[in-house]
């Protein structure tokens, strides 16, 4: 079966969300990217920053067999994806040093945010045939979150990461798959620090003490070790965890 690969912005793999991230949320999340990055318009043409304009306010129809596909969902009813969907349709992100190209007195300029917040979803519905049965679901994206996950505006701003859907499929809990991502999303570093901070973002924990985030992190190492082996130290006293990838 061929690999599907989806490629994330680092500032939404950090993001800060505005309340419960479940496992299922983050699954789903990463397949409407996939289904997005792979989205075609009339004629054949993949979505791209010059055309995706036109999808702003047109719905993008993707099916319950897709989803299920490519987010390890299986025995979830067509009614609890539709649950989960307008779940994420209510959930925030706050993006942190996030790059975006607007066009300014007709000329493209380059503006960092040291926040950005966005939703996921504007809003979405469920499309159902004559015998019941669910056909598919009508999205429509935040104009944000569509254009940052077109494959040429990641590769124009950089700071993305190619992410392999079954590998954060396989993981059992949603906090080894943001960790996961997370780790995955500095593997080029090497060596980089986790604080105190970083770990109550990954993991949504609201100003959780630092022995309650170092724990939670320590749950997760044997999760995630088979996908992306390190070696890590914990330094107590400023909070922070030291982590060495091995290749």
């Amino acid at each position: 079966m061929k690999q599907q690969n989806i490629i994330k912005q680092n500032s939404l793999i950090f993001g800060k969300f505005s309340s419960a991230y479940k496992e299922t949320d983050l699954d789903i999340v990463n397949t409407l990217i996939l289904n997005l990055q792979n989205a075609r318009r009339e004629g054949g043409e993949l979505l791209n920053l010059l055309n995706y304009d036109a999808l702003i306010k047109n719905k993008i129809n993707i099916t319950s067999f897709n989803i299920r596909k490519n987010s390890n969902i299986k025995e979830v009813s067509n009614s609890d994806i539709f649950k989960i969907l307008k779940n994420i349709r209510d959930i925030s992100v706050i993006l942190s040093n996030f790059t975006d190209y607007i066009f300014i007195d007709g000329k493209e300029e380059k503006i960092t945010y040291k926040f950005k917040t966005l939703s996921i979803i504007d809003s979405v519905g469920m499309n159902e045939a004559a015998d019941g049965r669910t056909e598919n679901y009508e999205i429509i994206f935040n104009p944000l979150f569509l254009k940052l996950t077109l494959s040429d505006f990641n590769k124009k701003v950089g700071n993305h990461t190619i992410i392999t859907l079954s590998d954060v499929t396989s993981l059992s809990s949603k906090h080894a798959k943001r960790l996961y991502e997370s780790i995955l999303s500095r593997k080029k570093l090497k060596n980089f620090t986790l604080n105190h901070e970083n770990l109550n973002s990954i993991f949504g924990l609201k100003n959780k003490p630092w022995s309650y985030a170092k724990r939670t992190f320590l749950r997760q190492i044997e999760k995630i070790k088979p996908l992306i082996y390190f070696k890590f130290e914990i330094h107590d006293f400023d909070k922070k965890i030291s982590i060495e990838i091995v290749e």
